[in-house]
């Protein structure tokens, strides 16, 4: 996973997209990086996202993506694990997977903005911006004042040529 920080300073078409920060009510670990030795069947699914989680808010994206993907490879579901594993992929334009995972975020959470939004964006770049402009309303009918999906609609607008 190497060169994330490159694909992103040298995208020519930066999109508006959010994360989603996951809070979790554990002890402090005072900075330190624990390496568990136990087996990953043995993690509970609470410290598996929040392991995952931990990786990705340090910009630890390699271990992040490692720690989402053994997580969705268990066969667990979380919304939240879907959600922040989309973002990462938009980062490295694995659009149609990250498309994937949004779809299963909507699908458990449906009155979850962002993911509409960062859906739409996909969409958009994708080239299906009719579709992307469904999602965008439907992301700032969720959350009103919701600036970042007022930026992608704006952008949607422009190339369906709804100037008006």
């Amino acid at each position: 996973m190497k060169g994330f920080g490159e694909k992103m300073k040298h995208s020519k078409n930066l999109r508006r997209i959010s994360t989603f920060p996951v809070p979790f009510l554990f002890e402090e670990k005072q900075g330190k990086t624990i390496i568990s030795t136990k087996n990953i069947t043995n993690y509970s699914t609470r410290e598996m996202i929040s392991e995952a989680c931990d990786f990705h808010l340090q910009g630890n994206i390699s271990k992040a993506v490692q720690c989402y993907r053994n997580f969705i490879n268990q066969g667990f579901k979380d919304s939240r694990v879907f959600f922040n594993y989309a973002t990462i992929l938009i980062g490295f334009k694995e659009l149609r997977e990250a498309e994937f995972y949004l779809r299963k975020t909507i699908e458990m959470q449906p009155n979850f903005a962002e993911a509409y939004n960062n859906l739409g964006v996909i969409l958009r770049e994708i080239g299906k911006a009719n579709e992307a402009e469904a999602y965008a309303d439907q992301a700032i009918k969720l959350k009103p004042n919701y600036v970042d999906a007022y930026l992608n609609l704006g952008n949607i607008y422009i190339d369906l040529r709804k100037f008006e």
